[in-house]
């Protein structure tokens, strides 16, 4: 009973050896700055479209290059 079993999980710290957070959090902001207003400014757009009308003419249109 005290062998580990063979698919027994594990916390892993590989990248992060000394759970020091610091150097992450910073990383983790930028990442935050960059998608939280891209998903506002996203979901924003597509309620425009439908408030004018638009967005079913641009679910249709073929994106293809034009020559």
């Amino acid at each position: 009973m005290g062998q580990p079993r063979a698919g027994a999980s594990g916390l892993r710290t590989a990248y992060n050896p000394n759970f020091d957070s610091d150097r992450f959090n910073a990383v983790m902001q930028m990442a935050n700055a960059v998608s939280v207003p891209a998903i506002i400014l996203t979901g924003s757009a597509v309620i425009r479209e439908r408030e004018h009308g638009t967005l079913e003419h641009l679910l249709v249109i073929k994106c293809a290059h034009s020559r």
